[in-house]
């Protein structure tokens, strides 16, 4: 389970199997109030990063973060 843990700047990751919960890389990038963190089928995500003004997709096999274009 993935979690947009807002005022602390990050996302959290719950393993509902041995219920851990950890803090998802984010490989430098600093997140400003994630808001909310969607995943897809594909093994990627997306984090609306909120006051830093952007999408960042994630991919979830090899942890690369890149700005998601929005138009």
């Amino acid at each position: 389970v993935y979690i947009a843990d807002t005022y602390n700047n990050a996302i959290r990751v719950y393993n509902i199997a041995t219920g851990q919960l950890s803090t998802l890389k984010t490989g430098g990038e600093t997140l400003n109030e994630p808001g909310a963190i969607w995943v897809g089928d594909d093994n990627f995500a997306l984090i609306a990063d909120t006051n830093n003004h952007r999408i960042l997709k994630l991919d979830l096999t090899s942890g690369n973060l890149a700005v998601f274009p929005v138009k």
